[in-house]
Formats: structure tokens, C-alpha cells, sequence
């Protein structure tokens, strides 16, 4: 009897054991910080890879960074504030040429989820060239310089054969300071982005890229990556990888429109005043737009781009942008 009983503790001892080195995965995750633009699109694919587990069934668990623009984004990953963030390839050049050192994970979108909204007076009529000079001697509002809507703008601009420089382009700041500025009539017109658009449906369309118009290089494009420092992905390339995994994961998921209604449903509370409807309608509409993959093309457009808004280009080896480790995998 007293053998019985030892070897029954022997067993439970064992099954303890085991136990604790079986515990769920969120025990074990890896903990990383992550910037994201708050209650917009440009966000959705990260929301979505921590909403529907992608993330934690590849081992990361993320904290959430708020900022408002794309540049303010990329200088709280450079400060070292977050791990990760999502920027625009001339975005990230920009800080590149100011000295950072970025590498892309993966990517995101292959569009912008953007429109240039104008207030009703300005005519849209002829459509995207034509309609461009409509907006010599008027104020555009976008984000901030240097970030994505201020990139898209200039070079949809220059592309149209209109100089930048007969319009003037303010940052103002995130989708509610643009918002703001565009119903109260301070501007007359704004970079807006989903789910801004909603609340616009009444403003002239000069040019829309999420529906694919304007210069051909934003058609073949890829839109708000996420990133990380080099610094980072040499410490600690296994964390790139399941971040890189899941983004992956999550982009096939919410490429599939019969998927827009239950991510619509994780997500919604990123988006307040917004209903279910609208969310959903948002995402079914912006299913297409989604890519994991940063293909070369892509990096030479954005090239094309920055050398006709910004200057030279910083970058000397184009695939040098993205982390080594899982370069194979998204580059295309």
C-alpha cells in the first residue's frame, strides 16, 4: 500500500511537471511595443493579427503606442519608445537620410486607403490629371511632412504637372485634427483616410487611391509596412520572424472579404462613433487592398517617388530595407 502510494506521488509530481512546462502560450509570449495610428485603417492589419490571435499563436503579445502621424511614428521607433511600427517606404527614407537605421518586417496594404477630399466647390470634373490644376492657389491639409499623405500629394501633384509649390500644403495633424480642419472649411482640402471618408460624403473626389486612380507608381505600391530598427532585428531576429509570421497570417485572413464581418466585430472598439455596418462595409471595400509581400518593384517605386518629392534617394541597396532573416520570405 505504501508502495502504491509513492508511486502515485510520483506520478502526480510528473503530471505537475509537465503542467507547468505546458502553460498556455500567452504565459510565455514574447512582450513587444507597437506604434499605431489610432481608429484608422493604416492600423488595421495589426489590430486584426492581436485581435484574431494571429500574434499570440505565434508567441508575441503587443502594448500599443499611440501616434498621430506617420513621421511622429517613425520618431518614437528611432528613440526607441516602441519595437514596431507602420510606416511608408519614403516615409522611413526620410528618416533613413536623417541617420536612422530602419528595416521593413513586412508589409501591409498595396494601396492607400486614401482619397484627396476637397470641399464641393472645386471641381472634380475631367477626372485625375486633368482636374489637379482645380487646386492652384488652394490649401491642402495633410498629417504631417514627410508622411505618407504628404508624399501621396506632392507626387500625385507632380505627376498631374502641377508644381507643389503653387499649392500650399499645411500639417495639421492625425484623421480628427484633418477632419476638423475640413468641416469648419480651414482648409480647402485634406489627404483624408479611411474611415475619415465617412464622415465627407458630401466633398469632390479629386483623386482616389484606394480606388487605384492617380500616378501609376501608387499602383503598384506598398503602403504603411511595418518596421523595426536594425538594432532591434539583430538583438532579437526570432521576435522579427513570429511578428513577421503573424502579419502574414493576418493579411491572408483580412484579404478574404467573407472575413470583414467577424473582424469587424474584434475590432470595432479601435474604432469609437463608428458602427458595425460602417466598419464592416469598410473593410469588405478595402479587402483587395492588403499585401504581405514587399516585392522590388514596389521598392523602386517608392524610389521614383521620394527622388521626385524629397531628393536622392538614401538607400544604396534596395533590398537592404528589409530585415535580412525573413528577407526570402517577403521579398518578391
Amino acid at each position: 500500500m505504501k508502495k502504491l502510494k509513492k508511486n502515485s506521488l510520483i506520478v502526480a509530481l510528473v503530471f505537475c511537471i509537465g503542467s507547468a512546462l505546458s502553460l498556455p502560450a500567452n504565459a510565455a509570449n514574447t512582450k513587444v511595443k507597437f506604434t499605431v495610428f489610432p481608429a484608422v485603417t493604416a492600423s488595421m492589419g495589426v489590430y486584426i493579427a492581436d485581435q484574431m490571435g494571429f500574434f499570440e499563436k505565434n508567441g508575441i503579445e503587443i502594448q500599443y503606442v499611440n501616434a498621430s502621424t506617420g513621421t511622429s511614428a517613425t520618431q518614437t521607433l528611432v528613440a526607441g519608445a516602441t519595437d514596431f511600427t507602420i510606416s511608408d517606404l519614403t516615409g522611413a527614407a526620410n528618416a533613413i537620410k536623417a541617420g536612422a537605421d530602419l528595416k521593413f518586417v513586412s508589409g501591409q496594404f498595396r494601396y492607400f486607403h486614401g482619397a484627396l477630399y476637397c470641399q464641393k466647390e472645386i471641381s472634380a470634373e475631367g477626372g485625375y490629371p486633368k482636374n489637379m490644376k482645380n487646386l492652384i492657389g488652394k490649401k491642402i491639409g495633410i498629417t504631417g511632412v514627410g508622411a505618407a499623405t504628404d508624399s501621396y500629394t506632392r507626387y500625385s501633384l507632380i505627376r498631374a504637372g502641377v508644381n507643389p509649390k503653387l499649392v500650399t500644403i499645411v500639417p495639421i495633424g492625425g484623421a480628427p485634427s484633418l477632419l476638423a480642419a475640413f468641416l469648419a472649411k480651414s482648409v480647402d482640402c485634406v489627404t483624408a483616410y479611411q474611415p475619415m471618408q465617412l464622415q465627407m460624403k458630401d466633398a469632390s473626389v479629386l483623386v482616389d487611391w484606394q480606388a487605384g486612380e492617380g500616378p501609376r507608381e501608387f499602383q503598384n505600391y506598398s503602403f504603411n509596412a511595418i518596421v523595426t530598427t536594425g538594432a532591434y532585428a539583430k538583438k532579437d531576429l526570432k521576435t522579427v520572424k513570429a511578428v513577421a509570421q503573424s502579419m502574414k497570417e493576418a493579411v491572408n485572413f483580412a484579404s478574404d472579404s467573407k472575413n470583414s464581418a467577424a473582424i469587424a466585430e474584434k475590432v470595432l472598439k479601435f474604432f469609437p462613433g463608428l458602427s458595425l455596418a460602417d466598419l464592416t462595409a469598410v473593410l469588405t471595400a478595402t479587402s483587395q487592398t492588403y499585401s504581405y509581400s514587399i516585392s522590388t518593384t514596389n521598392l523602386a517605386n517608392a524610389q521614383k517617388v521620394f527622388t521626385a518629392v524629397v531628393g536622392p534617394w538614401p538607400i544604396k541597396v534596395n533590398s537592404s530595407l528589409i530585415v535580412s532573416g525573413v528577407r526570402s520570405i517577403i521579398l518578391k
